[in-house]
């Protein structure tokens, strides 16, 4: 694939590298439907009539070019129904939802730019494309969205899409995110750091910091690894766990096999959509 690959980094202290630039765009990055979407079809109405004020100043919102509300609509169409307005509801189309998270996400919109790359990768309303989920979860990751710097990471980490498999890149992008408080970045940190991956020099306070926070958000496999951490802080013993890729194979124990299953699993982008509103700060 050459230079049509992606290598970006997190301005980050630790890299020994500068972070280097996108070497090709993503042109048309999704089909948009054709009439524009409208009220005029049924499938497209709130099923309650009390609803259709609301929906229609939306719709208004939207066709406005308010990327609030266009994400709010895509929202909408996506989901069938809003959290913060649940008596507002329309028939489910990932195609429609799609039209109006581009448009926000042109004006940098980060839940829109976040749900458009999550449809993409899940094939919702359009065939399944990877390139162009790494277009857009690298946009809304390089802008703060949490979410996409973990799935960034795990692309960098598998050569998913335009992203060059890059450990230090992913590792980057992990690390950001774990500094931005996601449990599942920091856990993965912390084996990085047991066992110098990813461009990080074995660092074992640092595997042990790590870990202890992420298992203080309550997360599982954090709690399991700490344990084996304080057990044994050289590593022996967690081996069999941190294997990404067939960890099963070297578990003596129920709780080797439970963090070798945890690691294993988030190995795999998460699936969640935003639901509030997270327009781009400036």
């Amino acid at each position: 694939m050459g230079n049509s690959l992606i290598c970006s980094r997190p301005p980050m202290q630790t890299l020994s590298s500068p972070p280097q630039a996108e070497h090709t765009a993503i042109q048309n990055p999704v089909q948009l439907p054709t009439p524009l979407p409208s009220m005029s079809s049924s499938s497209h109405k709130p099923d309650a009539v009390s609803s259709q004020s609301a929906f229609t100043s939306l719709h208004s919102e939207a066709l406005s070019g308010n990327c609030t509300a266009q994400f709010r609509l895509g929202l909408l169409y996506d989901l069938g129904t809003l959290s913060d307005q649940p008596e507002l509801t329309v028939g489910s189309d990932p195609a429609h939802a799609n039209y109006w998270y581009l448009l926000a996400a042109k004006q940098n919109h980060i839940g829109a730019q976040y749900n458009l790359a999550l449809n993409y990768q899940n094939g919702a309303g359009c065939s399944k494309n990877l390139v162009k989920a790494s277009k857009w979860f690298l946009k809304a990751a390089k802008l703060g969205c949490v979410d996409a710097q973990v799935n960034i990471a795990n692309y960098y980490r598998r050569g998913w899409g335009r992203c060059c498999q890059d450990n230090v890149a992913s590792m980057a992008w992990f690390l950001l995110a774990a500094q931005n408080g996601d449990a599942t970045a920091q856990f993965i940190l912390a084996q990085a750091y047991q066992h110098g991956k990813g461009g990080l020099a074995i660092d074992l306070i640092e595997a042990h910091n790590w870990c202890q926070r992420a298992a203080d958000q309550g997360h599982q496999p954090a709690s399991l690894y700490l344990e084996r951490l304080d057990q044994d802080p050289n590593g022996e013993a967690t081996d069999a766990a941190h294997d990404q890729h067939e960890p099963e194979d070297d578990c003596e124990s129920s709780s080797d096999s439970e963090i070798a299953s945890a690691v294993k699993a988030y190995e795999f982008v998460s699936c969640r959509i935003h639901r509030a509103d997270d327009p781009a700060p400036g």
